[in-house]
């Protein structure tokens, strides 16, 4: 055992290959502060090892991370502003090891994966799914941002478009809709979903996979399609209205009132059948391996 915590543990799967299990005592896992303070401790075990290949997160639960633990907001939001911007900045810098470790990483999901359930698995650089799966951001619900890196990773990983829609409605998908979007990267049966998740591992591994390619979109600035930069005003103002003509419907107002905003639709899909793979498009921001897998 490499790391024990009363919420999760760390351990070798086989060589090179660590595992790091959320397993809290209760029937659910939840994202509380001694959770995420557990998991800064389980990075620091990590990152001193030299032999470290991979890592796997998983739930040893049915399901991955409900979210956070609802009861701990009023404390934490009692507490004077600088103690919580001191403790959002760790939580966050938790997060931004896991997905700094020079090591490909994967999370197998199951069940629910929800506010910081799935900030944390936006984190790793490959998502395996069961069928089963709820994921998403419900924060706005509750009147609050997601405060783990979610709102940072998910518009790198989606595009702008198609993250705003689970952002700002706090909204959660399906397996099939995560894999469409590319917020997964493949469905497996429950009962193969860790063999299924290790063997993706191994993959990025030997060099199949190309981890540090699936993993730069969320270290780079973010890329907006045509659409997507005329929407931000800013972007619009410097294009003027040529642009916007292009790309928006509604009449040119002369450079004078911006408002690109309005004529946003969100995009749907034709497909009414199952998906076989994570398809090409416009969302999509590098290399994927969605698939479905037998």
């Amino acid at each position: 055992m490499l790391y024990k915590g009363d919420n999760l543990y760390l351990d070798w799967l086989e060589d090179g290959i660590a595992e790091l299990v959320f397993d809290a005592p209760g029937s659910v896992n939840k994202l509380d502060t001694a959770t995420v303070a557990s998991l800064g401790e389980a990075l620091d075990v990590l990152e001193k090892q030299q032999d470290l290949k991979g890592l796997m997160l998983r739930s040893g639960k049915a399901a991955f991370i409900v979210g956070a633990d609802i009861t701990e907001f009023l404390s934490l939001f009692l507490v004077p502003q600088e103690q919580l911007s001191q403790w959002l900045h760790f939580a966050n810098s938790v997060f931004n090891r896991l997905e700094d470790l020079p090591v490909p990483t994967i999370s197998a999901v199951n069940g629910y994966a929800l506010g910081g359930g799935c900030e944390c698995v936006l984190a790793t650089d490959y998502r395996l799914a069961t069928p089963d799966l709820r994921i998403g951001l419900p924060e706005t619900k509750l009147g609050i941002m997601p405060g783990f890196g979610g709102s940072v990773r998910m518009p790198r990983l989606l595009g702008a478009d198609s993250a705003l829609e689970i952002i700002a409605a706090g909204k959660d998908v399906s397996a099939d809709q995560a894999l469409k979007i590319g917020l997964v990267d493949g469905i497996v049966k429950p009962e193969k979903l860790r063999d299924g998740a290790l063997a993706m591992l191994r993959q990025a591994i030997n060099g199949d996979l190309d981890w540090k390619a699936k993993r730069q979109p969320k270290l780079e600035p973010l890329k907006l399609s045509k659409i997507e930069a005329a929407m931000s005003f800013t972007i619009a103002k410097r294009h003027g209205g040529a642009d916007r003509r292009e790309t928006l419907s509604g009449a040119d107002d002369g450079g004078k009132n911006h408002r690109g905003g309005r004529s946003f639709r969100p995009r749907r899909s034709a497909e009414s059948g199952k998906p076989k793979l994570c398809p090409a498009g416009a969302h999509q921001r590098g290399p994927r391996a969605g698939r479905y897998l037998p």
